[in-house]
């Protein structure tokens, strides 16, 4: 037990908190990294991520796991995408949109990144399709480097659930860019989609980028 008169040293704080860690006891590490930090001490960067790893292998602790990737982020150390990216994802899974959507940024605007395919494929496996074509526009405004399929499976689950508005708008930003040719797969159900939801200004466009892309293949 953390005796609340204590104040230990570095390395016996450390020995502790790795010791509540090992034996899968959330409370006590929790409490024993808060008075690390009020001591003083800093744990160690692998130290942050075996209790993230700790808190997301338990049910009901994903609050608790975003609070320590906050606690990372304003001592400025350093992240694991994975363990971040999962930490994000379960905050969507557990409808905690708003405070999924800030952590992104203040990861980002501390310099570090996420596995934002993972992400998106948590979101989509989810359902929450909306939130994955934001994490999409986002990552476009990020200049991100995602593979054009994880546009398509968005793109296409939108249009599967009449959000062929949302679609377009995800679409017209991604070619821009990326070459109209790598969305492929996913331009005709969405020129479909839009037909059927009076969007044909919209439709035309993406008709134009269609025959654009088999002319350039002849």
């Amino acid at each position: 037990m953390v005796m609340r008169d204590l104040k230990p040293d570095y390395e016996t704080s450390e020995v502790l908190l790795k010791g509540f860690i090992l034996k899968g006891d959330i409370a006590f590490a929790m409490e024993a990294l808060k008075r690390m930090l009020d001591n003083g001490h800093r744990p160690s960067t692998d130290t942050f991520h075996s209790i993230l790893s700790l808190l997301l292998r338990k049910d009901g602790y994903t609050n608790e796991a975003a609070d320590v990737v906050q606690l990372m982020l304003d001592r400025k150390i350093l992240q694991n995408v994975d363990l971040s990216t999962n930490v994000v994802g379960k905050l969507f899974g557990n409808g905690l949109i708003e405070r999924a959507f800030d952590l992104v940024v203040k990861v980002y605007a501390s310099g570090f990144r996420l596995n934002m395919e993972k992400l998106v494929d948590i979101l989509c496996q989810e359902k929450k399709f909306l939130e994955a074509r934001d994490i999409l526009l986002f990552s476009l405004e990020k200049k991100e480097e995602l593979d054009p399929p994880v546009f398509c499976r968005v793109i296409d689950e939108l249009c599967s659930i009449e959000k062929a508005s949302e679609a377009f708008d995800l679409f017209y930003k991604a070619i821009e860019e990326y070459t109209a040719g790598v969305f492929c797969s996913c331009m005709n159900s969405l020129k479909v989609a839009l037909e059927q939801t009076g969007g044909l200004k919209e439709a035309e466009f993406v008709c134009k980028q269609i025959s654009y892309v088999k002319f350039a293949k002849k």
